[in-house]
């Protein structure tokens, strides 16, 4: 029994061993479901979604943004507040 599995630009078949859920796949791949979208056949499905003989697996990255320093964070609400006290007292 096997399934194709989508990575990205990647794609390959794999064998299946007994029972594979989605969980099961993604720690095998070291991968995070907090960062990856699981479809099965075309459907987002959950990480105990189980795998069987003919599926198309597909992993889809989630987009992040820029991890910012707490300095950095700090210096954003400062300047957001100073801007929402501004345009309220000068509207």
């Amino acid at each position: 029994m096997s399934f194709t599995l989508k990575i990205k630009d990647k794609v390959e078949e794999r064998e299946i061993d007994g029972d594979l859920t989605i969980k099961d796949l993604l720690d095998d791949l070291d991968l995070s479901s907090e960062t990856m979208v699981s479809k099965k056949n075309g459907e987002i499905v959950i990480e105990e979604a189980t795998i069987e003989d003919g599926d198309e697996i597909e992993f889809i990255q989630i987009i992040m943004g820029d991890n910012f320093s707490p300095i950095q964070l700090n210096l954003f609400f400062i300047f957001f507040i100073f801007l929402s006290l501004f345009f309220t007292f000068f509207q």
